[in-house]
């Protein structure tokens, strides 16, 4: 993931000031432009440092800082123009931003595929100043993303020399191995990086190489803990997929440890849902997020409630829910796409085009509106209409292989075999070792080379639905009606429900026939069947219901209830018309500062300033324990926001977890009727 170059020159400031390195300019033009920069105004900050070139033409840092912007806005010409003006006029004595300089050019050259330009300039950083890690650290992930791992690993020992108390030389030499598959050393050095500081990216790291060990205890033992510390924990997640069976057998007792010990805490929850769905569980996934719609209200659950009812192949639900969804968020436009490839399944087409429409109509500027839109001409035979818009979102985005391919088919059974041709010529040759390079083998006619890019697929990966579906067209279209009719049942036993879509693809026109209607007809019922099972009445719940009354006082319309959040006596306002919990930022500060909230209460990598202990407004936290009245409520999500009237405010999100709540104003009580 690319890096704002700005945010990196404020820490280039930083260690300037420290370092002693020489003074930055302290003209008003240069001032202003930093000081708007450093509070994210980007816009603001070009123009001053624009009008203090225009003053100052030979002001290299006034260059330095306005490529930052530049590369940001991924504007890489003028990126490279500014900084190779920022080093003509920058001061021979200033290492740091020379360095700086050079090794941005080298990430930019990187980026533009000019590997050798991109590899010179990151090596003139660490020329400038060898001492200095970050430009060590720079050249050596760019020598891993070249496959040059010796060189990154030199690159990572020379760092642990400079610094030995830091991870980064560990971390950079470890990846190399891991990149070389040797796991074992990697593993060692990602053992001494979380011994230097555990953090929960360290864990993540030593859960993927213990898994690539077949060490998956430990495996699922370091899981756990990157989830426990939160983050950075994206690479703990990418081991949840379905080859990975062993560790996720691992993972599924001791992620219900976790939710005993943390009954509430919904981020444990999603990541047992994970299990579930992985395991097409879902059953056992859709009572499980209805348990967590008690904790939390978010219209975001409604859609997830909708997906698992579309792959179970009740379409009812899932258009219900996902109606819900969007009801409650209309912006949200992955609730119209829901609608739509519902309305699809269902064979809706009308409907499902009109929400085409307007998703076009939402997002004119984005490949993907025109694609669904072409998608759904497709299936109705309007092929004419389809290229049409293939064609349009390929001149949004001219990289897409499956618009080129889909236009190019449109194309062919509208009979213009010359524009197809033209298109599948294009993917054979860029198209290398993809799906659609296949397809495009097999409409030209170049049946040796199609075979060749099916069985190399069929011998990769094909648990994922999409891969193995397309083989089994691929192999039909081929004349392997064998080879495509395994696929194809494969498909249907792991739970594949599509069969509107199996039954109209023209791909597996050569499948038609007694065999493939008796296929699909055993593997609908089956669907109908477990449908049946789970809607299926269950026992009444018989559990026993108290009424609790708490003590409130009254103000200016505004409820107050006292309480203590993490054991610290506070009040809040009891307010059913929010929707959310919302904690002031004065308060989040203080109960940071004094270990009321820890690292591990933040939700999201960018919710806290660890330095000066303040939390952001926007972060997310987690309130471990509220008690009031009796009660207590674990792991209770709440929203940072500007400083308001009361410290906590408490809303329908926590509320409904409570139960019927009456406000007796008489005896100035609440009366909350609960099994809790």
């Amino acid at each position: 993931m690319k890096r704002m170059l700005s945010v990196l020159l404020m820490a280039v400031c930083a260690t300037l000031v420290s370092a002693k390195q020489p003074q930055l300019p302290t003209s008003y033009n240069f001032q202003r432009g930093i000081e708007a920069i450093d509070n994210g105004n980007q816009e603001e900050g070009e123009k001053y440092l624009l009008k203090e070139i225009e003053d100052n033409p030979k002001n290299g840092y006034a260059y330095a800082w306005l490529s930052s912007i530049e590369y940001d806005r991924d504007e890489l010409g003028n990126a490279i123009t500014t900084l190779q003006l920022a080093l003509k006029y920058l001061p021979k004595s200033d290492k740091f931003y020379i360095a700086w300089c050079y090794s941005s050019l080298g990430k930019i050259y990187l980026e533009l595929e000019d590997h050798q330009q991109g590899l010179h300039y990151l090596s003139a950083a660490v020329k400038a100043e060898p001492t200095n890690t970050s430009w060590l650290d720079d050249r050596g992930y760019a020598y891993i993303y070249l496959q040059q791992y010796d060189q990154a690993i030199q690159d990572g020992r020379t760092i642990i020399k400079l610094e030995p108390g830091s991870t980064m030389g560990y971390l950079l030499a470890a990846k190399a191995y891991y990149r070389m598959e040797n796991y074992q050393q990697a593993l060692q050095l990602y053992q001494q990086a979380n011994r230097l500081a555990e953090r929960g990216y360290t864990h993540a790291y030593l859960a993927m190489t213990e898994n690539q060990l077949h060490n998956y205890e430990q495996a699922a033992d370091h899981v756990i803990q990157a989830f426990s510390i939160k983050h950075y924990q994206e690479n703990a997640w990418d081991l949840f997929n379905r080859q990975n069976t062993q560790l996720l057998d691992e993972l599924l007792p001791r992620i219900k440890v976790q939710i005993a010990k943390h009954p509430n805490s919904i981020e444990w929850k999603f990541y047992l849902l994970a299990i579930y769905r992985i395991n097409d569980q879902y059953e056992q996934a859709i009572q499980l997020l209805q348990e967590i719609q008690k904790l939390d209200s978010d219209p975001y659950y409604d859609y997830i409630l909708s997906d698992l009812y579309h792959d179970m192949g009740d379409q009812t639900m899932a258009l219900q829910e996902a109606q819900q969804a969007y009801q409650a968020d209309t912006a949200e436009t992955d609730y119209l796409y829901q609608q739509l490839r519902i309305y699809e399944e269902l064979n809706q087409m009308q409907e499902a085009m009109q929400i085409a429409e307007q998703l076009v109509q939402i997002n004119p500027d984005l490949s993907a509106s025109y694609t669904t839109r072409a998608d759904l001409h497709f299936e109705m035979h309007q092929y004419d209409k389809a290229a049409e818009d293939y064609s349009t979102s390929l001149a949004i985005n001219s990289s897409g292989h499956y618009n080129r391919f889909k236009r190019g088919y449109s194309y062919l059974l509208q009979g213009d075999t010359t524009k197809a041709t033209k298109d599948f010529e294009r993917l054979a040759k860029e198209a290398s070792g993809e799906i659609e390079q296949l397809f495009a083998y097999i409409h030209l006619g170049q049946t040796e080379k199609a075979y060749q890019v099916a069985d190399s697929l069929l011998q990769a990966d094909t648990t994922f639905h999409s891969e193995r579906y397309n083989l089994a067209c691929a192999y039909s279209l081929l004349g392997d009606t064998a080879k495509a009719f395994d696929l194809l049942e494969q498909e249907l036993e792991d739970g594949y429900i599509l069969f509107r879509h199996i039954r109209n693809d023209v791909d597996l026109i050569n499948l038609h026939g007694p065999r493939f209607d008796q296929l699909l007809e055993k593997y609908e019922q089956k669907m109908q069947q477990r449908i049946q099972n789970f809607q299926a009445p269950t026992s009444p719940d018989t559990t026993e219901e108290r009424i609790v009354e708490v003590p409130f006082t009254a103000s200016g319309g505004v409820t107050k209830v006292d309480c203590t959040i993490n054991e610290l006596p506070l009040s809040f306002i009891f307010d059913t018309g929010a929707s959310d919990v919302t904690i002031s930022k004065v308060e989040a500060d203080f109960m940071y500062k004094n270990g009321y909230l820890t690292e591990r209460d933040i939700v999201g990598r960018k919710a806290y300033q660890v330095a000066t202990g303040a939390v952001a407004v926007g972060t997310t936290i987690i309130l471990k324990e509220i008690k009031f009245g009796g009660l207590v409520l674990n792991d209770v999500r709440a929203s940072v926001v500007e400083s308001q009237n009361a410290p906590l405010l408490l809303g329908q999100s926590v509320l409904k977890r409570l139960g019927k709540i009456e406000i007796d104003n008489l005896n100035r009580v609440l009366k909350i009727t609960t099994s809790k």
